[in-house]
């Protein structure tokens, strides 16, 4: 029968006496164990442990700086907004010199036809920068030059979910369940295994969109996924 260390939250059996991930003394009676020194994830999350944030959570992330600007984009909004601004300074200044059914035109394509085009073009950039893409196609709707240059010069943000491919050719993580606590809301725990056979639990907090581990009675958070998962590893290696 398995059940969770109330410290480090990896699965263990009933009868030990020490967790073999995190390597805290546990009671020495199968008993004593399952009542009071084994948490299940409910209670992993739900119970009152003393927290703590980590260090380092401030050193989160939140670009990816491998993926290069796109300046070229920005570049064609400015250049858009360039030929608008001449064509109304035209219009105003002498407009004797431009034929009606021009200016119908004209009109059709910043209306209707560029809109369109921006729509399309921004909402694909948006998705590729992991950026709001209703937001982005209301302003460009609203804005259409001024959007393409702005979110030319956005960087690509790292999702929240992303997990390095260093740390998954360690382990294996998977999804396990999802729970309501009256307090903080809505957690999800997440089993992670080790190539070398240990595993632990750690916990997202929706609330703050927080990651945390439960070590030495006390829940640890992080801002950042990959270094909750880091921790967690060092944790489990710990015998």
């Amino acid at each position: 029968m398995k059940k969770f260390c109330k410290y480090c939250g990896s699965s263990i059996d009933a009868d030990s006496i020490f967790c073999t991930s995190c390597g805290s003394r546990l009671e020495n009676t199968t008993a004593n164990t399952s009542k009071n020194d084994i948490a299940t994830p409910e209670e992993a999350i739900t119970k009152d442990l003393k927290e703590e944030e980590h260090s380092d959570q401030g050193k989160r992330a939140k670009y990816d700086y491998s993926y290069p600007r796109e300046t070229s984009t920005a570049s064609v909004g400015i250049l858009l907004l360039v030929i608008h601004l001449v064509v109304i300074l035209i219009v105003y200044l002498v407009p004797e010199i431009i034929h009606p059914i021009f200016w119908l035109v004209y009109k059709i394509y910043t209306i209707v036809l560029l809109r369109i085009i921006v729509l399309i073009w921004i909402g694909n950039i948006a998705q590729r920068l992991n950026r709001d893409e209703r937001t982005w196609k209301i302003f460009g709707f609203i804005m259409p030059t001024i959007a393409l240059i702005v979110i030319g010069y956005k960087r690509k943000l790292i999702n929240e979910n992303w997990v390095s491919n260093e740390l998954l050719s360690k382990i294996e993580i998977e999804e396990i369940d999802d729970y309501y606590d009256e307090k903080q809301g809505k957690y999800t725990s997440y089993l992670v295994k080790l190539k070398s056979g240990e595993s632990g639990l750690f916990y997202k907090r929706y609330s703050d969109k927080k990651y945390y581990i439960s070590v030495n009675n006390k829940k640890i958070f992080f801002q950042d996924k990959n270094m909750c998962i880091e921790h967690l590893i060092s944790a489990m290696k710990i015998q």
